[in-house]
């Protein structure tokens, strides 16, 4: 059984894209991982700095943010039926982990929704898309919200 990656955010755009994934790509016989990598503000490590309560109010942002994902993800995995979980992974850089997690379950490919940054808005923040694209060991279908201008 072949698996494959679809990464989740709480972006509109990682939601169509699984969505889209499951709607007009999905295959019986494909084992379906929805990956999602929250912000850890506790690795931050600014907890003993002069902001703790902030970063405390970011963390259960978070993590609230995190069950949401988790919940959306599996309700939307089974009612489309389909043979799949969802996983929270840790790490500091989503697009090295996405690419670690394709790479660890051999996976056949890779779904990841895209916000359409500018060249540079990308360049000053980084694309998750265009590094995965860039670093998986296998193809990567990159999702732009069919609303998007």
């Amino acid at each position: 059984m072949s698996t494959v990656i679809i990464c989740v955010d709480n972006s509109e755009h990682s939601r169509y894209a699984l969505q889209f994934y499951l709607q007009n790509i999905h295959t019986e016989g494909k084992f379906v991982k929805v990956v999602h990598v929250p912000e850890n503000w506790k690795n931050i490590g600014v907890m003993e700095g002069p902001f703790p309560a902030t970063q405390h109010r970011l963390q259960a942002e978070s993590d609230a943010n995190a069950k949401s994902i988790k919940e959306f993800s599996e309700q939307t995995l089974a009612s489309h039926h389909v043979n799949g979980q969802y996983e929270q992974l840790d790490g500091k850089e989503p697009w090295e982990v996405i690419c670690q997690k394709a790479n660890a379950e051999h996976a056949s490919l890779i779904v990841i929704g895209t916000r359409g940054l500018s060249k540079l808005k990308r360049t000053l923040m980084g694309s998750c898309s265009l590094s995965v694209v860039h670093h998986a060991h296998c193809p990567v279908l990159v999702c732009r919200h069919k609303d998007h201008e």
